[in-house]
């Protein structure tokens, strides 16, 4: 026989052929110590090494952070998209791998001043006050039948004939203060937030006029601030903005307006028993009146709710 001397042989993936003839015993099969049982496949049997390693993964793809890879009961590499997000649209939080972010994040609309003073949502303090019942004329001044006097004195409020005017009401002239220009709630340049009322008023008060039809179209096809929904103000809501207290030509709040006039502005309101007609507000007074829709034109200013 053939004395071939010492033989070294490496494991493969495929059989070997032995040399023919007689071994020394100086020879050896190399090893590999990834040959281990917690390396090879449960139940498997390799060079007489059964594996332990399991093989009863259940995970799937769409349960995995996407774009990590994984095995399970196969040999197959499996890459998983389970990555999950949060949306503004609704309050469901769907089972899987989240990424670290901000609820904020999220939803821009978590600031501050979107939130009720006094109240916290998901850690953000809220700054916004909270309305309380109609906004006040900002007129801290009484009056009699003819000129102003002295609240509480007599000839004045102090005794019955001139009682309970506006100023004795815990008006504190400060209506400005509910005023913001440019504020983050409302979007980006050009707005006045009402913190009152929680509307959002359009910075530039015009200088065209337009009847009443083509004011709604206006203010409908208006894009500001970064929004569309834009709308012309009902009767009430132009009452709200007028400054009583401002002894001017002009009841606007005129340090947080642009282009504002005394004159006549369109509310979207319409006379219910003269269908015609729709209600505006008259700047220099005050007060509502009300003109032809199609005869006419008025000044305009657009809102929108926050």
């Amino acid at each position: 026989m053939t004395n071939v001397g010492a033989q070294t042989i490496t494991p493969t993936t495929s059989n070997l052929t032995i040399t023919q003839g007689y071994h020394d015993g100086a020879g050896y099969c190399l090893g590999d110590e990834d040959l281990a049982v917690g390396k090879i496949k449960d139940e498997v049997n390799i060079f007489g090494v059964i594996g332990t390693f399991p093989n009863d993964g259940t995970a799937l793809v769409g349960e995995v952070k996407t774009g990590q890879t994984f095995y399970t009961n196969t040999s197959a590499k499996l890459t998983g998209s389970g990555t999950q997000t949060l949306s503004d649209a609704n309050d469901i939080v769907t089972a899987g791998y989240y990424e670290a972010t901000t609820l904020s994040g999220v939803d821009a609309d978590l600031i501050e001043d979107n939130i009720l003073s006094g109240k916290t949502i998901f850690g953000v303090g809220g700054t916004l006050s909270a309305a309380s019942g109609l906004p006040d004329t900002n007129q801290v001044t009484c009056y009699n039948d003819t000129a102003a006097c002295t609240c509480g004195a007599a000839g004045c409020t102090g005794d019955t004939d001139w009682p309970n005017q506006t100023a004795q009401n815990a008006e504190d002239g400060n209506r400005d203060n509910d005023f913001t220009v440019d504020a983050a709630v409302c979007g980006t340049a050009g707005s006045v937030y009402d913190s009152l009322t929680g509307l959002c008023w359009e910075k530039d008060a015009g200088t065209t006029t337009l009847n009443w039809k083509a004011a709604l179209q206006e203010c409908n096809n208006l894009s500001l601030s970064g929004y569309t929904d834009w709308r012309l103000p009902k009767a009430i809501e132009l009452v709200s903005i007028v400054d009583y207290g401002y002894e001017d030509s002009s009841y606007w709040h005129a340090a947080k307006f642009l282009n504002e006039t005394g004159d006549y502005y369109w509310s979207s309101t319409t006379l219910p028993n003269a269908t015609s007609f729709a209600y505006l507000l008259h700047f220099s007074y005050g007060n509502l009146y009300y003109d032809f829709k199609t005869d006419t034109t008025y000044y305009v200013v657009c809102v929108r709710d926050k």
